[in-house]
């Protein structure tokens, strides 16, 4: 069984090859051969062929009735047979690529090239092998991204150290602050009022003018919270002073 594995695949190798080395002989003209008047104008002919390097060209007539000319470009849009590059004149005359590129022939009989006996051939650059790879161009190695600069990660926008905006530009700070009312004294013992505390830390300088500065002798005034904390006060005064009292006895 392993024999015929590598039996078959010894075949198939070969035969790729002699397909790929295998060159085609082409009859210019077909039946017509190298003439004047062919039934298929030889344009038309070589466009529906296709030709490769090593094919060969052959070309029918009788030595000595007619030749084939291999010219250049200009020589063969101005019918000139002067200077050919190769006179192919013995009859029944072959012609093999050597190249990829374009080819021309014309008649070696005057007055025959500009009737239409010539002949343009593009050939074909020869096909690679099967198995052989056109070479591709290297990728870049998965380290090649590490060459270039790195992306910097996305930074929190820069905050600013400028000082802001003092809040002494409140529309309140434009005018005069009003004069804050005298400070009245009661006979209370709480006369003795602790002073207004300073600033609070934070509070912006602006707002030492404000109405909210108000004295501090209004926080002194009798409010729920502070009536009970004297009904508190005085009803343990009270019981102290029963105890006392009732002790004594």
């Amino acid at each position: 069984m392993e024999f015929q594995t590598h039996f078959f695949l010894y075949f198939v190798l070969l035969s790729c090859f002699l397909s790929s080395s295998l060159a085609y002989n082409f009859y210019v003209g077909g039946r017509d051969g190298w003439v004047l008047y062919p039934s298929e104008s030889y344009s038309h002919w070589a466009e529906r062929n296709r030709f490769q390097v090593n094919d060969t060209l052959v070309f029918k007539y009788k030595k000595g009735t007619d030749s084939v000319l291999v010219v250049n470009k200009d020589d063969y849009y101005n019918c000139n047979t002067k200077n050919p590059i190769k006179k192919l004149e013995e009859g029944d005359s072959d012609f093999q690529f050597d190249r990829s590129g374009p080819f021309f022939f014309v008649t070696g009989k005057d007055q025959s090239c500009e009737k239409g006996q010539k002949l343009i051939v593009i050939v074909l650059a020869k096909a690679p092998a099967p198995g052989t790879e056109a070479p591709v161009s290297p990728k870049a190695s998965p380290h090649a991204h590490s060459s270039g600069p790195a992306l910097a990660p996305t930074s929190p926008s820069p905050v600013s150290n400028a000082p802001k905006a003092s809040p002494a530009s409140a529309p309140w700070s434009y005018g005069p602050a009003p004069a804050s009312p005298p400070p009245t004294t009661t006979s209370s013992p709480a006369a003795d009022s602790p002073t207004t505390p300073a600033t609070e830390p934070g509070t912006p300088p602006g707002r030492l003018n404000s109405p909210a500065a108000a004295p501090s002798s209004s926080a002194w005034a009798l409010t729920p919270t502070t009536t009970s904390v004297l009904v508190i006060f005085v009803t343990l005064a009270l019981n102290v002073a029963l105890s006392s009292a009732l002790g004594a006895f």
